[in-house]
């Protein structure tokens, strides 16, 4: 990723434009909680200080991690950021595709913006913090920069401008972050089976249709055309967890109970042959516990056939032999009243 600009050794007099953060326009409003001073995030300040110990640390721990953020910056943008598939493409692999282990994360330019935003916030408050004590600073590099602002919160903590940098410095390096942290693992449930309204507004021969809103099925009075609902057909996807006990569709907004769907989906999947590990992931997020390892110890003990290999080898097992195994082994471990 390039480099913003160079810069040269000579002490910087002047503070960036006025665009730019400094310390000069800002006033800190600060509060009295049982008679100590406290800054802008509500703790209390040691007298002659306006950002607190627990603000100064946390700025700290974010800028020592900001080189690695950028390398996963770096990544991301070039399609390279690759992260263990958790979500079972739809439609649970009934079409008898194989599917990948890995799943490259999908282009994002965020990446490149939240690196632009990031280096240049850096080189601001650089310049600013340079300009304020008379100080060199170093190159706009990755690894220079966020090294020598560093050893300035000490600085910012006394700072007028102190609370606005730990702010502005932290929200850039938290949006960077956001960018590369792993996507929240989902669980397919099938697809939408609402119906959703395709009437129009105004029909094509041009009477207004706005009268037949609340309808799914619409009849234009003018031309006598009928506009008959369809599925909605988006396919839903809810957070693991038992917990959870409904997922909205995002394409309409219909809801479903999350029981319901993991029952359907297991319907449909029980003649289907997966592997062991596939197999298991599969199920386990539509709400069955079973690991890899017990379905092996199921066909050691003989108490599971494979049904053929896949082109790698490995043996493939029916969802519905799997599944009565582990009806079998919940209900010998319930207690009987």
């Amino acid at each position: 990723m390039a480099r913003r600009r160079g810069h040269d050794r000579r002490p910087v007099s002047q503070p960036p434009a006025p665009t730019g953060p400094t310390c000069r326009v800002v006033r800190v409003t600060y509060s009295v909680v049982g008679g100590r001073r406290t800054g802008p995030c509500g703790a209390a300040v040691p007298p002659g200080m306006v950002v607190c110990g627990r603000c100064a640390d946390e700025l700290l721990t974010d800028l020592v991690h900001v080189p690695g953020i950028a390398l996963a910056l770096e990544a991301a943008h070039g399609r390279q950021l690759q992260f263990g598939a958790s979500r079972l493409p739809p439609p649970f692999g009934l079409d008898g595709v194989e599917r990948e282990e890995e799943s490259a994360l999908p282009f994002d330019p965020r990446a490149s913006e939240a690196a632009a935003m990031l280096l240049d916030t850096l080189t601001r408050w650089a310049d600013l913090i340079a300009g304020a004590r008379g100080l060199f600073r170093p190159l706009d590099t990755w690894t220079a920069l966020p090294a020598w602002l560093c050893g300035q919160v000490g600085w910012l903590r006394s700072a007028e401008c102190g609370p606005e940098a730990v702010v502005k410095v932290r929200g850039a390096i938290r949006h960077a972050r956001l960018v590369v942290d792993r996507p929240p693992d989902l669980v397919y449930v099938g697809p939408c089976s609402a119906l959703v309204r395709t009437a129009p507004r105004v029909c094509g021969c041009g009477v207004d249709l706005a009268g037949q809103a609340g309808l799914l099925s619409v009849t234009c009075p003018g031309c006598a055309r009928v506009f008959a609902p369809r599925v909605c057909g988006a396919d839903l996807y809810a957070r693991p967890g038992r917990d959870v006990t409904e997922v909205a569709c995002r394409e309409c907004g219909a809801r479903f109970p999350i029981g319901d769907r993991r029952a359907w989906l297991l319907e449909r999947a029980q003649d289907r042959l997966l592997p062991a590990t596939e197999l298991a992931r599969a199920i386990d997020g539509l709400g069955v516990d079973v690991t890899p390892s017990a379905i092996w110890k199921w066909k050691e003990r003989g108490r599971l056939v494979p049904h053929g290999a896949d082109a790698l080898g490995h043996p493939l097992y029916r969802v519905g032999d799997v599944m009565d195994l582990v009806d079998a082994t919940v209900a010998r471990s319930t207690p009987r009243h």
